[in-house]
């Protein structure tokens, strides 16, 4: 090891305090990479440290530091290698935390340890990343400064953890046991914009060793941490409260100091990267690319590149002999590399490229967003952006339920066709039919009877239909099991009547068309079937709502935000979900995924085993 920087012995302190450090040259081609040396000092002291060279095959001690960098506008100077350098003032407040009085201590950082001017170095480093981090004696996940009774949120943690680490997970701490001035620093220590960085997904998850969970000083094992979350999301509604309120009111209770969505996204998806990862190692599988992209759609990037380059080190393939890789060990026509001197669309457009090279089928179009984005072509989705609103069985679980084409299996050796610029897909496919007619369904949360209401009476306007019994049951299945992509809430079987009596009971109320919230209480069922409609239509209450869809051969469905009259409806081979294009001139543009009732198990298509009946589609 030596130091990095270009100090000299002769200089004079004063004259080396009024420089600027400058950055010394790694060896590009080797597994080169810089350690930080933390000198000891009181808290409050400027920061005072040295960066030397390192290799990862000499297997260095040091700690790896994840933490949040915080506003780059917002700079504080420290000593490095005797020379003024700026860094965040996040950043220089870890270090504050993290310095001892008596000893240096060693760490690698990110923002120290790359020369973050260098897109060649960068590039390199990143490429590294698992590495480093999985060589790291010790993670230090750094949550921030002690801030909003933090102590005490971390305090109830290490208290919700004991069941498990007792092995005893099936016990719970009555929610009347527990310090309710407690929970409110839970859920802001969950709040943190830590939680927010996609980096993590990568940093915590490869970690070798049990990483550590800082809040100021204050620190606690990975296991601790993540017990007492478990305890809190897989326990939600099995707490008991004061007064024996029933299981609904429980979950009420909690739901005021809880954001579930956030404990999911702050905890449960880093969990499961860590649990993913050891599965992988150990039973020599690969990884879930479409899970791993579909993680970083719930994290910030300050480098929107990042939302690729920051979880290639999550993925592992297996090539056909066998052997195992990550996504920038494989061989050359299959290797994924961070590259930061590529632009953003290219990065995308080389991900959706690289994708059907390695799963050889059209998946990644569920990562597409509603959203339309001028810089890249229609087929290849914005990472930056937000989630394709999902189906509810089409997401993680790397097998699907839908089979429009025909069961998945991988393409053909010839596949669909990628241009070399990227820019134009062809793949077969089959037209099945167009949009007639469209229900808008934005704000349907607020009044779903009435929504309802209309549905019915967009689908049957004649009395004659009405009249007929059969055909109106008939209908009217197929409009409550469109309304909930006939699934099941939370189960992967389709509907059987689940939620028949439930829709039935929407219908009715024409002379009071708001339900409210006691009605909805006091029945379970409609609360499922609700449930389930909702998470068919949309994502959340936020985002713009699927639209409910009439084709031209009374097909019932739903389609994307922005999908139009006249836009046609295709299945594609190699995706488990029907597609909607809209013509322009020579090609198509791909609009977005659509469930509609009655071929989504293939009735009725060409021959979906040898292809005949199927013609090209160019999409743009």
């Amino acid at each position: 090891m030596y130091a990095d920087g270009n100090p000299s012995c002769s200089t004079s302190t004063t004259a080396r305090m009024s420089a600027i450090f400058t950055y010394q040259p790694l060896e590009l081609g080797s597994s080169q990479f810089r350690i930080l040396e933390l000198y000891p000092g009181p808290f409050g002291d400027r920061i005072s440290c040295s960066i030397i060279k390192s290799s990862l095959d000499s297997k260095p001690e040091y700690e790896a530091l994840s933490y949040t960098w915080g506003n780059p506008r917002h700079l504080r100077w420290i000593s490095l290698n005797g020379f003024d350098h700026p860094i965040t003032a996040s950043l220089e407040v870890a270090l504050q935390y993290l310095r001892n009085t008596d000893a240096v201590r060693r760490l690698w950082v990110d923002a120290l340890c790359i020369n973050q001017m260098d897109s060649e170095e960068r590039s390199h480093q990143v490429n590294q990343m698992r590495s480093i981090y999985q060589s790291a004696s010790t993670v230090l996940a750094w949550l921030g400064p002690h801030r909003d009774h933090s102590e005490i949120g971390l305090n109830l943690i290490e208290e919700l953890a004991q069941p498990l680490l007792q092995k005893t997970p099936g016990q719970t701490i009555p929610v009347g046991e527990l310090d309710l001035n407690a929970i409110g620093p839970v859920r802001n220590l969950l709040y943190r914009p830590y939680w927010r960085r996609v980096w993590i997904l990568q940093e915590v998850a490869v970690a070798a060793r049990d990483p550590l969970i800082g809040c100021g000083c204050s620190w606690l094992s990975w296991n601790v941490w993540s017990g007492g979350l478990f305890h809190i999301y897989a326990h939600f509604g099995k707490f008991e409260v004061q007064n024996r309120l029933d299981g609904y009111k429980a979950r009420s209770f909690l739901h005021r100091f809880f954001d579930v969505d956030k404990l999911r996204h702050n905890f449960h998806d880093i969990s499961n990267s860590r649990t993913n990862i050891a599965d992988v190692e150990r039973n020599g599988e690969r990884s879930n690319i479409l899970e791993i992209l579909r993680m970083t759609s719930s994290h910030d990037a300050t480098d929107l590149r990042d939302r690729i380059f920051g979880v290639l080190g999550l993925v592992r393939i297996q090539d056909a002999s066998g052997k195992r890789s990550d996504a920038i060990s494989l061989p050359s026509h299959f290797k994924m590399i961070p590259d930061y001197t590529k632009t953003l669309s290219t990065v995308y457009c080389e991900t959706f490229r690289w994708f059907l090279k390695i799963e050889k089928t059209l998946e990644i179009l569920q990562r597409h967003s509603h959203l339309t984005c001028d810089w890249l072509p229609s087929f290849v989705p914005d990472f930056g952006g937000p989630l394709e609103l999902t189906f509810p069985n089409n997401g993680s679980d790397n097998w699907y339920c839908y089979y429009p084409s025909g069961p998945l299996r991988p393409f053909s050796a010839e596949g669909p066709w990628l241009s070399d610029d990227m820019r134009t897909l062809i793949v077969e496919g089959f037209r099945n039919d167009s949009i007639a007619k469209i229900v808008d369904l934005q704000g349907i949360r607020n009044a779903p009877a009435l929504f309802i209401q209309r549905i019915c009476k967009e689908i049957m306007p004649t009395k004659k239909m009405l009249r007929n019994p059969t055909k109106y049951r008939y209908v009217m299945d197929a409009i409550w099991r469109t309304l909930v992509a006939n699934r099941s809430l939370h189960n992967a079987r389709p509907c059987q009547d689940d939620h028949r009596v439930s829709f039935a009971r929407l219908c009715q109320q024409e002379d009071n068309p708001e339900l409210s919230e006691k009605h909805i209480q006091d029945d379970p069922d409609l609360r499922k079937f609700l449930k389930a409609m909702f998470q068919a239509i949309a994502l959340d209450e936020y985002l713009p709502h699927r639209r409910f869809i009439v084709s031209a051969s009374g097909y019932l469905g739903l389609g994307t935000p922005n999908c139009e009259k006249e836009d046609i409806i295709c299945i594609l081979r190699g995706y488990s979900m029907p597609v909607i294009l809209r013509p322009i001139e020579d090609h198509y543009r791909y609009i977005g995924s659509a469930y509609v009732h009655g071929i989504m198990g293939g009735e009725g298509q060409p021959n979906t085993v040898s292809g005949e009946g199927y013609s090209k589609f160019t999409i743009r």
